[in-house]
């Protein structure tokens, strides 16, 4: 739970339900942040019109946690001229790949991805490597014309803005 300190218990409970004001992330995965917010009844209301209490309300709001987009590589195709790695978003909501990377085990090459590319909700998104790689933004990004994949076996990494592993794909004996 949340402290929020306010001047009008109605207009801090609005604020928050219609996203005036906003709460900070959790500190980690156990424990959300404890944090102290004083809303101001004049950044809701008109200057014509003012309304004056003299003690302060507590509300407790509880956190709602959204959860984590669920983003997989649910293919990876190694054996052709156009080399593929397939990415998509299961998770409730669009993700940005700003930052993102998907890594070549065994070779060690990194794909970056381009700002600017969103995937929608159940949307896919394929990287394309080898002699008849193309791109063609948002669905298919070009990452270089050379063979990438091991044909005996390799294994993909994606991993987000902070170097956090989010899925793994392995084929033949890239597989631990």
């Amino acid at each position: 739970m949340l402290k929020i300190r306010t001047t009008l218990l109605f207009f801090a409970v609005s604020a928050i339900m219609f996203g005036l004001l906003t709460l900070p992330a959790l500190a980690n995965d156990k424990a959300p942040v404890k944090s102290e917010y004083t809303a101001r009844l004049d950044t809701w209301l008109s200057s014509s019109l003012q309304i004056t209490f003299t003690s302060d309300y507590t509300v407790y709001v509880p956190i709602v946690v959204k959860p984590a987009n669920d983003l997989r590589i649910t293919s990876l195709n190694y054996a052709s001229w156009d080399e593929t790695v397939t990415v998509k978003n299961n998770g409730p909501s669009p993700q940005s790949f700003d930052g993102w990377q998907i890594i070549s085990v065994r070779g060690q090459q990194a794909y970056n991805f381009p700002t600017g590319i969103t995937l929608a909700a159940g949307q896919t998104v394929r990287v394309h490597s080898g002699p008849n790689a193309f791109g063609s933004p948002p669905g298919d990004l070009f990452w270089t014309t050379a063979f990438l994949w091991n044909n005996n076996g390799d294994k993909a990494e994606l991993r987000d803005n902070q170097g956090v592993l989010r899925d793994t794909f392995c084929y033949l004996d890239g597989c631990p």
